[in-house]
């Protein structure tokens, strides 16, 4: 047997045979496109009405079909070819258009197949066409083994998107785990910042304490200066009245009031404390020339010493740990910028790596469309190489 061609044909709208539309067309012999279109125009013509018949013969060829849901499955061979062989394909052609065709939406009249989802599936079948007949000669295939070729399969592939897949989650899983190393190091120098602002704020407070108790004991001091200026107010007033007196500005009287003599007596007061005053001083140069010729005034003075060398040790350390903290907040800031300019390349290499799959992805599909371009401009009848 020598199968010309199968087709697929729309059933006549309204019962017109000469309308008929022809959905996929696939020549396995040399013949040009106006001989099977006009072979394919001519079998609505030839349909008995009203018959059982799976067959017709005209003088060349010999029709065989078969009805497929709202449609016809025809095959085109040549009157020499075994009728029974002919039957035989198109049987196996009718099982496999259910298994590639999908079932097109439910509109009320219960699952069916029309020429839209045909159409849809034009590739699929040609392929499945494909499978069964070659060369014009039917191939000893069962439907599973179509199916499974046309499903392509392939371990290897299974291996590599699951090599993808564990791709993806590691870097995922890196990247959160940088997240999560980026946010506890944040946190630590905002921890850090923390600590020496409330140092800085303790250092501050405690100096503004230092400046208020000094402006109190400076209140003080003036508040009792001021008082001990009131005091003296009548003596001054009574001193200035005796000076009068001993430039011959006034005449002397005898002032017997209460506050005179208590002025008079407080000159006398003051003579005394003026001389015990000096008293004292000479007896504090004799002790002191005395205690600076003994050991025990050396001893103090090399305590003395040995104080403000603690003290300059105290500023000199305290300096060293100021040095340290700045230099570690310049670390730390240093640090930051590093990892800013680390976090920015690792987005920019990511951006590129995207912008490649992309131009991948792109040159992909075209290559893609490019093949799909050369089979619909093969001739009708030439075989699709598989490995366009």
């Amino acid at each position: 047997m020598v199968v010309l061609a199968a087709a697929i044909l729309a059933s006549a709208h309204g019962g017109q045979r000469q309308n008929a539309k022809v959905l996929l067309s696939r020549q396995y012999v040399q013949m040009s496109r106006i001989r099977i279109e006009g072979l394919l125009a001519a079998f609505p013509k030839l349909m008995p009405s009203g018959k059982q018949h799976t067959f017709i013969e005209t003088e060349n060829v010999r029709y065989v079909y078969q009805p497929f849901e709202s449609m016809t499955l025809v095959l085109v061979t040549n009157r020499s070819s075994n009728i029974v062989d002919d039957l035989e394909t198109l049987r196996l052609l009718g099982r496999l258009l259910p298994e590639i065709v999908e079932p097109g939406p439910d509109k009320g009249q219960g699952v069916q197949r029309t020429d839209v989802e045909v159409t849809a599936s034009t590739y699929d079948i040609m392929f499945a066409f494909d499978e069964c007949i070659t060369g014009g000669y039917r191939n000893n295939v069962a439907v599973d083994y179509v199916i499974s070729c046309l499903e392509m399969e392939s371990y290897e592939e299974e291996v590599h998107r699951m090599v993808q897949q564990n791709k993806v989650k590691d870097a995922k899983r890196v990247a959160k785990e940088e997240c999560v190393r980026l946010y506890l190091e944040e946190h630590r120098n905002r921890c850090k910042r923390q600590a020496v602002k409330k140092r800085k704020l303790r250092e501050l407070e405690q100096l503004r304490e230092e400046h208020i108790e000094q402006k109190l004991q400076a209140r003080l001091q003036r508040q009792k200066h001021e008082k001990w200026q009131e005091e003296l107010r009548p003596k001054r007033a009574y001193g200035d009245t005796l000076l009068r007196l001993k430039k011959g500005e006034l005449q002397q009287e005898q002032d017997q009031s209460e506050d005179a003599l208590k002025f008079k007596h407080a000159e006398k007061r003051d003579g005394r404390m003026e001389l015990r005053e000096q008293q004292l001083q000479e007896k504090e140069k004799k002790i002191d020339q005395q205690l600076r010729a003994c050991q025990k005034f050396r001893d103090m003075d090399e305590v003395d010493k040995l104080r403000d060398w603690k003290e300059k040790e105290h500023q000199r350390k305290a300096h060293i740990e100021d040095m340290r903290l700045a230099r570690e907040e310049q670390m730390e800031q240093q640090r930051e910028q590093k990892s800013k300019g680390a976090l920015a390349f690792a987005e920019k290499f990511e951006r590129l790596e995207q912008v490649r799959n992309e131009k991948l992805v792109h040159r992909d599909e075209s290559r893609l469309a490019r093949c799909l371009e050369k089979v619909q401009e093969c001739p009708q009848g030439m075989a699709v190489p598989m490995c366009v």
